[in-house]
């Protein structure tokens, strides 16, 4: 992971980690609102602004930077 990356990382917001977090535990997006209490659009509106910081092409390519990310210590 480039340290532009990893800087990434660190511009999410609480609420992005923790969105975030519970899509990498295999929760489904009906799931996380239910366990936050938010919609399911809003969740899906801070995927999108996850997936745009981390520059990723998908929910799934974001869970995987934010992963290795969290495995290398660098989150």
């Amino acid at each position: 992971m480039s340290i532009k990356e990893s800087q990434n990382l660190k511009i999410l917001t609480e609420r992005e980690i923790e969105i975030l977090s519970q899509k990498a535990q295999g929760q489904t997006i009906k799931a996380v609102s239910y366990n936050l209490s938010l919609s399911q659009s809003t969740i899906q509106f801070h995927l999108g602004n996850i997936r745009s910081k981390l520059k990723a092409e998908s929910t799934e390519h974001a869970i995987s930077k934010f992963i290795s990310l969290q495995a290398n210590k660098e989150f």
